[in-house]
């Protein structure tokens, strides 16, 4: 085929023989290669801007939904980049979290009832936030206030589900994407129990109150998890997805950072061929006895975490089978992910734990589009769309790690090189160096 670019747009596509070019174009033999959208990243927590968003681009992610960033600076950097400041991704931002009282989030929105439920909605809307997202800690007074307020107005609520709200509450409330894999563990007889006796958030409100004794959180989540895990109905399972596609509700399952949640003691005794984009105080919170999480683990909490890894990875094509639109998601900014290399990570293990390529791709393409309701044709190549595209020196429909195998991004019709991005990386190697 003989793709014609023009003003940042798809003018036409072509059979090769057929192709006529105007007749100042720069013409780009591309014979036996192969042409993708361009990539969205759609769960990170970018906290170096000028070291990781020419990482995404180089990697031809080009879009990123970034889930919770300071309310000072995380605007900025959309307007830094749509002026042409910046190089980097389109950005669709949540502003800060929102959360409960208890929590440990030092930039979220405190919501302790309903009536400061819907003042956070209005406050992001004000600021310029694309979507809310909403945390654990939430009760469920103010999760249904935020939940009503933003169907009101027509805005998005995306995020974790919270300690005392079940997944299908969620999905029905009009939460439009669930995060990590928590939804899709939702088929247990023993969910609405576990919800109920507020198990978890009771030992986290203890232990935040004393500041000590965290390894009895984590036991606690193993013990729920496990019992979760041991009542699995898979037939309600099943229903609980085909629920979830009819309401419309994403599941983003980010495998990247819950494979590096589980496996962070593996991961650690191995060298990384990433580690020279990350700067060294942020390699220091990979290793195992680093974070209020990784201190403490207990063996039984490790046990469990490798279980819930397990199921989730049988979970997820069956929730795709029954129709559920997948995102993919990193949580870039967790422990051993790196910005747009873990794109293509993600994607490999979303195929390995069912998913065709192609709905892989799909996934970081056409579904991340159409749930963020974009115009201009994004995540699709045909004519009158953004001309954002990337192209391959393999075919990722015959083995997904293809996407690695970069020839060339276009932005808006420019066309990056392979010289120009590894350009970028080296500026990003740079500031990984410098400690930023």
């Amino acid at each position: 085929m003989a793709v014609v670019f023009a003003d940042g747009r798809i003018q036409s596509i072509t059979q090769s023989a057929r192709a006529r070019f105007p007749r100042d174009a720069r013409v780009i033999d591309a014979a036996g290669k192969f042409l993708i959208p361009a990539l969205w990243d759609m769960h990170v927590h970018t906290a170096s801007p000028k070291r990781e968003f020419p990482m995404f681009v180089a990697n031809g992610v080009l879009g990123v939904r970034n889930m919770h960033g300071r309310r000072e600076n995380v605007f900025e950097w959309r307007k830094r980049v749509l002026d042409g400041s910046w190089i980097g991704p389109q950005l669709i931002l949540a502003g800060p979290l929102v959360d409960g009282p208890a929590t440990t989030s030092r930039s979220a929105i405190v919501v302790r009832n309903a009536e400061q439920g819907r003042g956070a909605v209005d406050q992001l809307i004000r600021a310029g936030a694309d979507f809310v997202k909403v945390y654990d800690g939430l009760s469920r007074e103010s999760y249904f206030a935020i939940a009503e307020e933003c169907r009101r107005r027509g805005f998005t609520f995306a995020g974790h589900v919270p300690w005392d709200v079940t997944e299908l509450e969620a999905a029905r409330a009009g939460q439009k994407s669930l995060e990590h894999g928590a939804a899709l563990l939702s088929g247990s007889d023993a969910e609405d129990e576990i919800v109920k006796s507020r198990t978890v958030p009771n030992a986290i409100a203890e232990a935040m109150k004393t500041n000590s004794n965290f390894p009895v959180v984590l036991d606690a989540i193993a013990r729920n998890g496990n019992k979760l895990l041991d009542r699995y109905n898979r037939e309600k399972a099943k229903r609980s997805f085909r629920e979830f596609a009819r309401l419309g509700a994403h599941i983003t399952p980010t495998l990247v950072t819950m494979r590096s949640g589980t496996f962070i003691d593996e991961l650690n005794r191995e060298a990384n061929p990433l580690a020279a984009f990350s700067p060294a105080w942020e390699r220091d919170r990979w290793k195992p006895d680093v974070g209020i999480v990784n201190a403490n683990r207990t063996p039984a909490y490790i046990a469990y975490r490798k279980r819930e890894y397990a199921a989730i990875e049988k979970a997820l094509a069956m929730a795709q089978r029954e129709g559920v639109r997948i995102l993919a998601g990193t949580d870039v900014g967790t422990p051993f992910t790196c910005a747009g290399f873990s794109l293509h990570d993600e994607l490999k293990w979303l195929v390995k734990a069912g998913l065709s390529p192609k709905e892989a791709l799909r996934s970081a393409t056409t579904y991340a589009a159409n749930f963020l309701n974009l115009p201009g044709g994004l995540g699709t190549i045909k004519p009158g769309s953004e001309a954002s595209v990337i192209l391959l020196n393999g075919n990722p429909l015959e083995n997904i790690e293809n996407t690695k195998a970069i020839f060339a991004v276009i932005v808006k019709g420019k066309m990056l090189d392979r010289t120009q991005l590894d350009e970028l990386l080296a500026g990003a190697r740079r500031e990984a160096a410098a400690g930023r």
